[in-house]
C-alpha cells in the first residue's frame, strides 16, 4: 500500500496434498489481488496438516528444504486477463441427430455439429444437454482502465461435400466483420455477452461466446477460434496468447482453439479415413508424439485419420466419445472407422465410462462398435485404463476388461514386478511385432535417500483366457524376459463375422522412447511400433503425397486358396533382390513354419500345412507375416483338414 504501514492481509489458499511424503515447487500469480501502485508486498508462509484436521490418514506434514527459497518476480501487465477452463471450451463433435447419411442433400442437411463447450449441463435427466456456448472471464489489470471490446475471432474451414445451399452465413445481432468471398472459407467476429444470476445481477467478470448450432457446421467442417479483449487504453489481449496458424488450417495452430466436426467425409458415398484417434488425454501430453509417428508415416489428419479430442480430461463432464446425442458418437457413426487407436495418458479416472453416472456410455458404444461385420481393431494407451475399468462398482467396465480387451489386472504399479526398473526395455511377444523400444517411468530422485522412485504408477496386467503377450519386460540382469506382467496384451476379437484384435498398452504413448540417447536414424521406435500396429490390423492408408526417387513401394500379400486343404500359395510382391521373411504363426504368436528368410527371388511361397519339423498342423487360423523394406504384411489364413 502507498504511504505508511503494510495494510491489508489479501489472502489467497493453495493447498497441495499427497498421501506419501512429496516435495514439490510450486509458481503462483497473484494477480487478481493487485491494489494501485503498490510500494511494499508482505508474504506469509505456512504448513497445515489437513490429514489431522480432517482425520484423514497419513503422516505429519512437514515443510521441505526448499520452503525456504522464496523468489518474487514483478511482470508487466498486457492488459486484460483472459482466463477459462478445460470443460469451457468447445469440444469436438458428431452430428447429434445420430445419423451419418450424405447420400442426399436433405440428409445432408440433417447432419448440423453444434458449436458447445465440452462441459454439459446436468438437468438430472438421463441424457446429455451440452452447453450451448463457451465461457471464459475477462478482468481488466491496468488500474484505472476498463473493459472495452470483447469477442471472439472464428475461421470455418468448409467441407465441400456440404454445399452452401443447406448453410447459412452468421446474420445475428452480435455477428460482425463476416467475411464469405473466400469461398472455402468463411470468417468473422461474435461479440461476447455478459453471464448473468438467475436474479438479473452480472456474474463478476464472466462472459459468454455462441457460434450457430444448425445450417453452420457440418461433418469435415473445422473451426478455428480465439477470444481478444481490448482495454480502455487500446492494449489487445488474445486467449490463445499465440495466433500463429490461425485461419491457414496447416496443424499449426492451438488445437484447444480447434474444432474438429467428424467423421471427415468425402464424397456422397460415405467415403472417409478409416482410422479414427480418440484423445481421451490431456490436450497435447499424449497426442504430441502421436502426431510425430503419424507424420513421419505420410498420414494426415482429416485425410488419413480423424481425432476426437474430449477436453476436460478427468472431470465429471461427460463429453467422451459415447456420449451420443451431445459431443460424441453412436456405433453408426463409428461403424466406417475399423482402426481405432484409444489414448488415456496419465489418467486414472473417467478414462472409459459405462455411463451409469455421467451418461457417456462408452463402452456401450465401443461395445456396439465392435460387434458390426468386418474389421474392428483397436489399441488402447494409458497408464491406469485397466485399474479403471476394473472398479468394483463398474460391472459393466469389469466384463469390458476381461470379455471384450482379454487382460487381466493384477495391480496399479507394475514397477515391483520387473525388479524395480524405472526404463525397462519391451520386447515383442508376438508375431506381429518385431521392434524393442524403451519405456521410461518418469521418476523422481530423493536426494536425502538417494534412491529413486516411480512418479507415475503403470498397471501391472497379464493376459486373460484367449489373449496372449504383445510384448513383455525384459530383465537388465538376465536379458530375458519377466514371465508375469505384460507390456501389451494382444486379444483376437472373438465375434462371429469380424476380425481384429484389441491391444493394450498399459502406459501412456509418451513413455515409449528410444533405447539409445542418439539421434535415430529412420523411424522412430514408436513410430515402428504405431506402423506394425497398422500392419497386423490390415489398415490402408495413404503415405502421402508422391516424390521424387527412391520413394516407398507398397506391398501386396494374397494368400489362396483360403480356407485351404492340404497346401495353399503365399504371393507377396517383392521386388527381387530385397531381403526379408516369410513366416507362418499361429493365434498365440508362435512360429510355426519358416517359408523365407534372406534376399528374396521368388514372389510365391508354398505353405503345405506342417511346421518346422514336417509335422502336420491342426486345423484352425494360423497368421502369415511376410516382411520387407522395412514393411510388413498380414494375412489370417484357415486350414481346414
Amino acid at each position: 500500500v502507498a504511504g505508511g504501514g503494510l495494510g491489508a492481509w489479501l489472502d489467497d489458499l493453495y493447498v497441495y496434498y499427497s498421501i506419501e511424503p512429496h516435495w514439490a515447487t510450486s509458481r503462483f500469480f497473484f494477480d487478481h489481488l493487485l491494489v494501485a501502485n503498490p510500494e511494499r508486498i508482505q508474504i506469509a508462509l505456512g504448513v497445515v496438516d489437513w490429514a489431522s484436521v480432517f482425520g484423514f490418514p497419513g503422516l505429519e506434514s512437514t515443510p521441505g528444504p526448499i520452503y525456504d527459497n522464496v523468489s518474487v518476480y514483478k511482470y508487466r501487465l498486457t492488459g486484460v486477463l483472459l482466463e477459462t477452463g478445460a470443460n469451457r471450451i468447445a469440444n469436438d463433435g458428431f452430428p447429434p441427430s445420430g445419423s451419418i447419411d450424405v447420400s442426399t442433400q436433405v440428409a445432408r442437411d440433417a447432419l448440423d455439429v453444434p458449436f458447445d463447450m465440452a462441459a454439459d449441463i446436468n438437468t438430472g435427466e438421463l441424457f446429455i444437454d451440452s452447453g450451448d456456448s463457451i465461457v471464459f472471464s475477462a478482468n481488466p489489470l491496468i488500474p484505472g482502465t476498463t473493459l472495452q471490446d470483447l469477442r471472439l475471432r472464428w475461421a470455418l474451414k468448409k467441407n465441400a461435400l456440404f454445399e452452401d445451399a443447406i448453410r447459412q452465413v452468421p446474420a445475428r445481432a452480435n455477428d460482425q466483420n463476416i467475411d464469405t468471398t473466400a469461398g472455402s472459407i468463411w470468417t468473422g467476429d461474435v461479440l461476447a455477452a455478459r453471464i448473468f444470476w438467475p436474479d438479473g445481477l452480472p456474474k463478476f467478470n464472466l462472459y459468454f461466446v455462441d457460434l450457430p448450432d444448425v445450417d453452420f457446421m457440418y461433418p469435415g467442417d473445422v473451426l478455428q477460434y480465439y477470444v481478444q479483449a481490448t482495454d480502455s487504453d487500446g492494449r489487445i489481449t488474445t486467449l490463445p496468447t499465440n495466433l500463429s496458424g490461425f485461419g491457414e488450417f496447416n496443424h499449426v495452430y492451438d488445437r484447444r482453439g480447434t474444432v474438429h466436426a467428424l467423421p471427415s467425409i468425402r464424397d456422397s458415398a460415405g467415403t472417409q479415413p478409416e482410422i479414427l484417434v480418440v484423445n481421451h488425454s490431456h490436450a497435447q501430453v499424449n497426442f504430441a508424439p502421436l502426431t510425430q509417428s503419424l507424420t513421419d508415416l505420410g498420414l494426415e489428419e482429416g485425410v488419413d485419420y480423424d481425432r476426437y479430442m474430449k477436453q476436460a480430461v478427468g472431470t465429471q463432464s461427460p463429453n467422451g466419445i459415447g456420449s451420443s446425442g451431445g459431443h460424441g458418437a453412436n456405433s453408426i457413426q463409428l461403424a466406417r472407422y475399423s482402426t481405432i487407436l484409444f489414448f488415456s495418458g496419465r489418467s486414472s479416472f473417467n478414462v472409459l465410462d459405462d455411463g451409469a453416472v455421467r451418461k457417456s456410455d462408452d463402452l456401450g458404444v465401443l461395445e456396439a462398435w465392435h460387434a458390426i461385420p468386418g474389421a474392428r481393431n483397436i489399441a488402447y494407451f494409458g497408464d491406469h485404463i485397466a485399474e479403471f475399468l476394473a472398479r468394483p462398482q463398474s460391472p459393466a467396465g469389469i466384463a469390458y476388461l476381461t470379455q471384450t480387451i482379454g487382460v487381466s489386472y493384477e495391480g496399479r504399479d507394475v514397477v515391483p514386478y520387473i525388479g524395480g526398473q524405472l526404463a525397462p526395455i519391451v520386447r515383442p511377444a508376438h508375431a506381429a511385432f518385431s521392434s524393442e523400444y524403451l519405456t521410461y517411468f518418469n521418476c523422481q530422485v530423493d536426494p536425502e535417500a538417494g534412491n529413486t522412485r516411480s512418479l507415475f504408477t503403470h498397471d501391472y496386467v497379464t493376459p486373460g483366457p484367449g489373449a496372449f503377450y504383445g510384448h513383455q519386460y525384459v530383465d537388465a540382469t538376465s536379458g530375458q524376459p519377466f514371465t508375469g506382467p505384460a507390456a501389451s496384451v494382444v486379444f483376437p476379437n472373438p465375434r462371429a463375422g469380424v476380425t481384429g484384435y484389441d491391444i493394450l498398452f498399459p502406459y501412456s504413448i509418451q513413455w515409449i522412447q528410444q533405447q539409445s540417447q542418439r539421434s535415430p536414424v529412420g523411424l522412430s521406435d514408436r513410430t515402428l511400433l504405431i506402423s506394425e500396429l497398422f500392419d497386423l490390423f490390415n489398415t490402408t492408408y495413404d503415405f502421402g503425397s508422391s516424390v521424387s526417387a527412391p520413394a516407398r513401394a507398397t506391398l501386396a500379400l494374397t494368400v489362396t486358396p483360403n480356407p485351404f486343404n492340404p497346401r495353399t500359395t503365399i504371393h507377396f510382391d517383392i521386388a527381387v533382390g530385397q531381403h526379408g521373411r516369410v513366416n507362418v504363426f499361429n493365434l498365440r504368436g508362435e512360429l510355426v513354419k519358416v517359408l523365407h528368410d534372406g534376399e528374396y527371388q521368388l514372389q510365391e511361397f508354398l505353405w503345405d500345412g506342417t511346421d518346422r519339423q514336417g509335422r502336420a498342423v491342426a486345423s484352425g487360423v494360423y497368421i502369415v507375416r511376410a516382411s520387407a523394406d522395412g514393411q510388413s504384411r498380414f494375412a489370417k489364413i484357415a486350414l481346414v483338414r
